[in-house]
């Protein structure tokens, strides 16, 4: 009676072993890759991209740990922010001072404009399909906004001058004619003699619509994601006016 109990006993032991063991092969894996609910990758409703929103935060609250009230851009990282145009490097973090990258602009620019279809094409050795910036910088592309560097690179990951961003933001615009403001003289602001010729009348416009903060200007140094901020939010509510 005692050797069959005990063989009853091990039967249970094994089937509850098998299971387990079951059980952990089939469950669903965290996902790392950039689908699924778990995202890391860079792309989704939190992006290390700077692009999307992080639905975490309600509209009321600070957005974010390093931008605080006071800060000269606090209040465009806000508007970006709530617009769904910029997000953070982070949960919680907008690293206000990091440098802004050619294919976080591509997706600004391309959320802005309403995340438009957009078929890939492999026309850049850097730019594969599938990453968190390809629609942008292949509709960027496409509507001849941005361009690549004429060596099959288009360089996402490379960092934006000021200058550069002000020509994108300008070429989006349409390239309008710019009436020079006598209180707001390019060749005449610190700094402003420095602009590349291409980028001349792209700064003119921005310096007469306010998008440049400060009294200066370092027109051909990177730009920063709050230099970004401020740009994308004076321009779109321009647009918003504009279309009013």
């Amino acid at each position: 009676m005692k050797r069959h109990w005990k063989t009853f006993l091990s039967m249970c032991l094994s089937v509850s072993i098998i299971l387990s063991m079951s059980t952990a092969v089939f469950a669903t894996p965290t996902n790392v890759s950039g689908g699924g609910s778990t995202n890391v990758s860079g792309g989704g409703n939190s992006s290390s991209s700077g692009g999307g929103h992080n639905n975490n935060r309600q509209p009321d609250e600070e957005p974010f740990d390093d931008v605080t009230r006071g800060d000269w851009y606090y209040d465009d990282v806000v508007y970006v922010y709530k617009n769904e145009l910029m997000a953070g490097t982070s949960e919680n973090l907008f690293s206000p001072h990091a440098p802004l990258t050619r294919g976080m602009t591509a997706a600004i620019l391309y959320r802005y404009a309403g995340s438009p279809n957009v078929d890939y094409e492999p026309i850049f050795t850097d730019v594969p399909d599938g990453q968190w910036y390809t629609d942008g910088v292949m509709w960027a592309v496409q509507e001849g906004i941005m361009v690549g560097y004429g060596d099959n690179t288009c360089g996402p990951e490379d960092s934006v001058k000021l200058e550069q961003l002000a020509a994108i933001l300008y070429r989006y615009a349409g390239s309008p004619d710019v009436d020079v403001d006598e209180d707001k003289v390019l060749s005449e602001f610190p700094g402003g003699t420095d602009v590349t010729p291409y980028a001349e009348d792209a700064m003119q416009w921005a310096l007469q619509n306010d998008m440049i903060y400060g009294n200066s200007m370092l027109p051909t140094a990177g730009a920063t994601r709050a230099q970004a901020a401020k740009m994308f939010a004076v321009f779109a509510q321009m647009e918003d006016t504009s279309e009013a």
